[in-house]
């Protein structure tokens, strides 16, 4: 897990990673911040705002943070470096991923709150 604080990255691969990321950005910023990625085409670039929503990305593709104003950014990002979780790069984006409604729950099940 990586957790950072008013991170603004050039483009960069993380080739360490060996599957996909879930990332989120959380603060008071109201401006900019989102992800920038290479799509699949690396002529294409997709802006992606993970601002209070958790999103699925692979950080093997070309990507970068842009500039924010107006608060503090916050961000974690989920990854995996264990060559047993190896996945095949084949996505930038996962466009569809929705996270677990039932995570909540899962959560108060386990502590007995939320």
């Amino acid at each position: 897990v990586a957790v950072t604080k008013d991170f603004q990255g050039s483009p960069h691969t993380d080739s360490s990673d060996t599957t996909f990321q879930y990332l989120v950005s959380l603060g008071s910023f109201s401006e900019g911040g989102q992800l920038c990625m290479e799509s699949e085409i690396a002529s294409e670039i997709m802006v992606i705002d993970t601002h209070n929503k958790m999103v699925r990305a692979d950080g093997r593709f070309a990507h970068w943070v842009r500039g924010h104003g107006g608060g503090d950014r916050f961000s974690l990002a989920y990854f995996c470096t264990n060559p047993a979780c190896s996945m095949q790069q084949t996505m930038a984006h996962y466009s569809d991923f929705r996270p677990a409604r039932e995570i909540s729950s899962c959560i108060a099940g386990a502590s007995g709150r939320v």
